[in-house]
């Protein structure tokens, strides 16, 4: 729903962005599930936890600049201080996921395949 609403302002490409992360996601969840190992699944939840909180934020700051753009009264350089954080969330940080993204997908076992005794 912020999405489709963000769509309809200034904030469209932000909402672009969001969507097409949060599709990514969604695609990389499924991969994930359907793996048929657990081990696999779960040796990089760090990073799949780290990328799915950057969607989620991304979300956040998408919402809180929708409110802020349609504030009329009360201390505009507050409002206007929501939206620069989101614009910089959305440029800074969001991108990192997509590289954790495709990480993940490739079910990559580099620290699943590492011994003990290696250490």
């Amino acid at each position: 729903a912020t999405i489709t609403r963000a769509q309809q302002t200034v904030l469209a490409a932000l909402a672009s962005q969001l969507s097409q992360r949060w599709q990514r996601l969604e695609q990389v969840t499924t991969i994930l599930h359907s793996a048929g190992d657990p081990n696999k699944t779960l040796a990089n939840a760090s990073l799949y936890l780290e990328a799915f909180g950057h969607v989620v934020l991304s979300w956040i700051w998408l919402e809180q600049a929708l409110a802020a753009e349609s504030m009329q009264q009360g201390d505009q350089d507050f409002y206007a201080g929501k939206q620069q954080a989101c614009r910089w969330f959305f440029l800074w940080e969001l991108p990192k996921v997509d590289a954790q993204l495709t990480l993940l997908a490739n079910l990559d076992t580099t620290t699943l395949d590492m011994q003990d005794n290696w250490f």
